[in-house]
């Protein structure tokens, strides 16, 4: 009855990820990428363009497999993170199964910001890399903009 997410992949710089997007995609075909516009992973958007894969705005029905989230989108990802930890409805492990001890780290060295009317992930106050848990708060407001019952199986 919670929400899953994992670390899939941790490697510095963003020249890498569309090739291993193709390959997830290709894996899981009902699968839906979330990409946040603003910041590094915005600059695979053009790449996966040109690779012929449909890039849309969130809600839209048109087949498409990246979401593309705003910074507002973000922040609500964020704050939603936040809500599913302190209620116990979310669960975090490595591919094993095990125990991810990377989150503890990150949630207890990551640190926030003001943004409009709620808060990001800071990088620069942050004593640690808080990038997991900007993946995971982007993620899981994909997954949970999803109608149930959804053919999207896995969000990431």
């Amino acid at each position: 009855g919670r929400w899953h997410v994992e670390v899939v992949e941790d490697r510095s710089g963003v020249e890498w990820v569309p090739d291993r997007v193709l390959g997830l995609l290709a894996r899981w075909p009902d699968a839906l990428l979330v990409v946040m516009t603003a910041g590094p992973s915005g600059q695979v958007v053009p790449e996966l363009l040109q690779r012929d894969v449909k890039v849309g705005a969130p809600g839209r029905e048109d087949g498409h497999r990246v979401e593309l989230l705003t910074l507002r989108d973000h922040a609500a990802g964020c704050g939603l993170l936040e809500t599913y930890v302190r209620a116990g409805k979310l669960a975090h492990a490595l591919i094993d199964g095990s125990p991810d001890p990377r989150w503890r780290v990150a949630l207890n060295g990551a640190r926030t910001k003001p943004s409009a009317d709620a808060w990001v992930w800071s990088l620069k106050d942050s004593t640690v890399d808080p990038m997991h848990l900007t993946a995971a708060a982007n993620a899981l407001l994909g997954a949970v903009r999803r109608e149930p019952g959804s053919v999207v199986d896995s969000v990431w």
